[in-house]
């Protein structure tokens, strides 16, 4: 499918806001959008979403025969997939242009880093070693996937464990997962990449860049690097005039951004550990549920304070909430209460009132009256009396 043309009222609107220093979501120049790292049930299964860019990756293993060249190492290989999952101009099994550079990127930051020991895949030198496989799948493209799937691969490999072998002469025996105690990669560094998108003929730069900001810059450069301030790859496209010294302010800027990326990898690692063994592994259900419900998440641990604050919000409610509650309950009782005594004092009324009638009948047949007299006179004196007690109860 062709690729979707894009007006070019929005490109002078998002190029304005930009000059103005704005964004069109909201952000500074240099803000990252909302980062949440989830696990899977499996280990090396992990999702990452940078605002709407979500990327799974998967890593699994197998067994084949070492290069000739290196027996004594294991292999490590990347793929980064673009279906039409994440956008309807992919097309599925070719990458293209922009996904060859897209699985060059990844491959170069994470693999050509030696970020992972492969020495200590081998089984045995020449004939038997592990291959991990990397399998990076974007689920939905708003820009910046350089970043997204960097962060999304190396946060699987973290996360992923292989089976342990054990070697007796020429017979190897894998231990399955369940069975024995599987083992970790073999990480030396965190090697992430951190994109910059240029505008204004690279005078301007901003951090993070969407899918139309992408579409609409001037150029855009790719560093990657890890904790201990090396640079693992290094990428300038497009066409504009860029300063080296902002070039290397840049540079020197990705250091405190990959720090806190790699901080909250570890903290999304070490609360799945904490999951994992509590025994509740939610997995990938965490993504869907609500914002309390939650778990191994980085997500959830940046929210906490906005989370913090609905929860007060929702307690204040529920407590006016209760409160009304009560007070009609109050005036419900209060109402029940009048109710009762008004109907107490109408039987009181009417009891007295039959009380009055027989004594008065009881008058009447002892009297020497005539009957019609005494039943004129009886009728008026209970119509009177009957009238003055219905006003007097309305």
């Amino acid at each position: 499918m062709r690729k979707e043309a894009l007006s070019n009222s929005q490109r002078t609107f998002t190029v304005r806001t930009i000059r103005e220093n704005k964004r069109v979501d909201g952000r500074t120049s240099f803000e990252f959008r909302k980062i949440s790292i989830h696990f899977g049930i499996s280990f090396g299964s992990c999702h990452v979403s940078f605002g709407h860019t979500r990327v799974f990756a998967q890593v699994s293993w197998e067994i084949v025969k070492p290069r000739s060249f290196r027996p004594n190492e294991g292999d490590l290989f990347i793929n980064v997939e673009l279906t039409p999952i994440a956008a309807p101009h992919y097309e599925v099994g070719r990458l293209g242009e922009f996904g060859t550079e897209l699985n060059r990127l990844v491959e170069r930051c994470l693999k050509e880093s030696k970020s992972v020991d492969v020495e200590s895949l081998c089984i045995i030198r020449g004939e038997m070693a592990f291959r991990i496989r990397c399998d990076v799948h974007v689920l939905n493209d708003d820009g910046n996937l350089v970043d997204a799937c960097c962060l999304a691969a190396h946060s699987a490999l973290c996360h992923f464990r292989r089976p342990d072998f054990t070697v007796a002469g020429k017979d190897v025996t894998i231990h399955p997962i369940d069975e024995g105690n599987p083992v970790p990669l073999c990480i030396f560094h965190h090697p992430l990449a951190v994109t910059y998108a240029f505008f204004n003929n690279g005078k301007q730069a901003i951090l993070d860049p969407t899918y139309l900001e992408q579409a609409f810059c001037d150029g855009q450069l790719v560093v990657g690097m890890n904790t201990y301030k090396e640079i693992c790859t290094w990428h300038l496209g497009g066409r504009m005039s860029i300063s080296k010294a902002k070039l290397i302010r840049l540079t020197d800027m990705t250091y405190s951004i990959v720090t806190s990326l790699v901080n909250l990898m570890e903290k999304a690692l070490s609360k799945d550990a904490e999951i994992r063994a509590s025994g509740d592994v939610p997995g990938l259900l965490s993504i869907v549920r609500p914002p309390a419900l939650k778990s191994g998440s980085v997500e959830s641990d940046l929210d906490m304070a906005g989370l913090k604050i609905q929860m007060e919000g929702e307690d204040k409610d529920e407590e006016g909430e209760v409160e009304e509650i009560e007070s009609a309950a109050v005036e419900e009782a209060e109402d029940e209460e009048s109710e009762s005594e008004s109907e107490s004092s109408e039987v009181e009324m009417v009891t007295e009132i039959s009380a009055e009638e027989k004594r008065k009948l009881a008058e009447v047949e002892l009297s020497g009256d005539s009957e019609e007299e005494e039943t004129v006179q009886l009728q008026s004196e209970m119509t009177s009396g009957t009238s003055s007690r219905w006003f007097d109860r309305w």
